[in-house]
């Protein structure tokens, strides 16, 4: 427990794959701090991680991976920026985030995956949700995106505007400038 109080991250069950900087995957439990993983700016460097529970909040899948892998509240980049598949729990969760969300993840969407723009044909939200699951967040060094199961992926830590990952699509991405572990 965090004496400072309960920190809140959106999150990623065990197993799920991080893209690490040498194009190889690691489970993210199996991250360690100044491991270098892919982002949407090339490469970058892990300087903490996060291991809430799930507590409330659900699991969902995308586009049929075969497992319910992220929060519900966990933004997810876009065609048309970050998009999360409760951006109400989202934006009550993070404030400081909630001018960054776009909206509703839907089969509407199209992700940015490490392939390139993916449309999303389909999202399932667990039935069933533990909230003694265990969950894992990364913090990356000037750049809070990072690649899970090919999917980019925001942590929602501290924001300043940046160049656009697609110089059509204009977004803000944050930079964190100490190396929080809580």
């Amino acid at each position: 427990v965090d004496p400072a109080g309960p920190v809140l991250s959106c999150c990623f069950i065990a197993g799920v794959q991080i893209t690490m900087a040498d194009g190889s995957y690691k489970n993210i439990e199996d991250v360690k701090i100044d491991d270098e993983v892919k982002t949407h700016n090339g490469i970058n460097t892990v300087k903490g991680f996060r291991r809430p529970l799930l507590g409330d909040r659900k699991l969902h899948d995308v586009n049929g991976t075969g497992e319910y892998f992220a929060t519900t509240d966990h933004m997810f980049m876009t065609s048309n920026g970050w998009k999360s598949v409760d951006p109400e729990m989202t934006r009550a969760r993070y404030t400081h985030m909630a001018h960054l969300l776009e909206g509703e993840l839907d089969t509407t969407a199209t992700v940015i995956t490490e392939a390139g723009s993916v449309e999303v044909d389909s999202l399932d939200i667990s039935p069933v949700n533990d909230p003694d699951t265990q969950l894992y967040d990364l913090t990356i060094n000037e750049d809070e995106t990072y690649f899970v199961n090919g999917f980019l992926v925001h942590n929602h830590s501290m924001v300043r505007p940046i160049p656009s990952v697609d110089p059509v699509i204009p977004r803000m991405i944050p930079n964190i400038t100490s190396s929080n572990t809580s």
